[in-house]
């Protein structure tokens, strides 16, 4: 370290120059870790969200929800996908985008719901473009599994 210190030929200024440049690709590689993070888990719980309230608003007995707690399939199905149009997503094809302003953001693709008894389901994969393109790689795509489920306190 002192030899470093004392380095009398121009080493030390490549040294710091070459800290900075790691310094700056760290901490943009943290950057975009987060944007996809925080982006995942908007997504995840805009999906709950209307999957939730889709198994809700769907129950044949809104009333008495202890005597059938079936979700309908039909019904919770076409309000989920409602719930999602009126939370701001766009299908287009068969993938569900999500946009800001004329910008999209992220995406779902091959979205599965799957409603079985007191159960939702919703597997699809997050889909969002990084900020820059590493080989043939510009966008992360990671798994979602989301569920919903009617449940039912015996106070016996």
């Amino acid at each position: 370290m002192k030899r470093f210190m004392k380095e009398q030929n121009g080493n030390a200024v490549l040294w710091a120059l070459f800290t900075i440049l790691i310094l700056c690709i760290l901490s943009a590689v943290v950057y975009s870790a987060v944007t996809v993070y925080v982006n995942y888990q908007a997504a995840e719980a805009e999906l709950q969200r209307a999957a939730t309230m889709s198994a809700d608003t769907s129950m044949e007995n809104a009333n008495v929800r202890d005597l059938v707690l079936d979700v309908p399939v039909e019904s919770a199905a076409d309000s989920f996908f409602a719930n999602l149009t009126e939370a701001g997503w766009v299908k287009e094809d068969k993938v569900w985008v999500r946009y800001d302003g004329d910008e999209a953001l992220y995406s779902l693709e091959d979205m599965q719901v799957e409603i079985t008894d007191m159960s939702m389901r919703i597997d699809a994969t997050f889909e969002m473009p990084l900020l820059w393109e590493i080989g043939d790689m510009g966008n992360v795509r990671i798994p979602m599994q989301i569920q919903a489920s009617i449940l039912y306190v015996d106070e016996n």
